[in-house]
């Protein structure tokens, strides 16, 4: 989605980016927080802008920031800058989602990052009912995931399990950051031919997705068929 102002006395420009995946896809038992820590570890840098958080750098020179949050369902990453700098804060935001480092020297920073932010919100009013509805969801539903993640799920259980968290952080990018299931919006104060061609220049390479994905009236992939499968999170009899 394209948005365009002719006001030019608006400054800033913006964009976001969803992607059609996020703490349902977590793998249960090994790998919990794993959407979020990804989401984490994308502002690590690219291999075309390698340095890390070089887009927050770039931003806040130009009277800008970015975040991101991770969903049940999706995780977001979006950003605002002074609207003359756009076109170069896009073309480091695609590069999120076509050549991202996932450097493992980051790794356990990032780790511990994740349950500062755990340890803040864990008495939340918002927190105990997400925790609840998890423990009231059928065994094996993605609702039972904890997706947030703290130290426990993405170190200790990672350990014990035996599994390398990076190379399923990796595993996890490749099957669900592609083109199909992300959407993105971006606003400019210029013509819209202008943001289409900046988004055309910066967004072309992202990858395919399986040709077997997509079906009548768009694309099916892996978190779709996972919800599908696992049905209603609580039985009705006990609603």
């Amino acid at each position: 989605l394209l948005v365009s102002s002719g006001d030019e006395q608006k400054g800033k420009a913006a964009a976001a980016v969803a992607v059609a995946a996020g703490s349902f896809s977590d793998p249960q038992g090994r790998c919990e927080g794993l959407a979020h820590y990804l989401e984490h570890m994308l502002f690590m840098g690219s291999a075309k802008y390698p340095g890390e958080d070089q887009m927050e750098s770039f931003l806040s020179k130009h009277g800008g920031h970015s975040n991101a949050f991770t969903e049940s369902a999706h995780t977001c990453y979006y950003l605002e800058i002074n609207k003359a700098e756009l076109h170069v804060a896009l073309d480091m935001l695609a590069q999120f989602f076509i050549a991202p480092l996932l450097k493992t020297d980051s790794a356990e920073r990032e780790i511990n990052a994740i349950d500062s932010e755990f340890r803040l919100t864990q008495n939340s009013d918002d927190s105990r009912i997400e925790a609840l509805f998890a423990h009231l969801a059928r065994p094996g539903h993605p609702m039972r995931t904890f997706g947030w993640g703290n130290l426990t799920s993405l170190k200790d259980a990672t350990t014990k399990a035996g599994v390398d968290i990076n190379n399923e952080l990796r595993a996890f990018y490749a099957e669900h950051y592609r083109a199909p299931r992300i959407r993105l919006c971006v606003f400019g104060v210029e013509p819209l031919d202008d943001l289409e061609k900046a988004v055309l220049g910066s967004f072309a390479d992202l990858p395919a997705a399986p040709a077997a994905e997509k079906v009548s009236g768009g694309w099916h992939g892996p978190q779709e068929k996972l919800l599908a499968a696992a049905g209603l999170p609580f039985a009705p009899a006990s609603l």
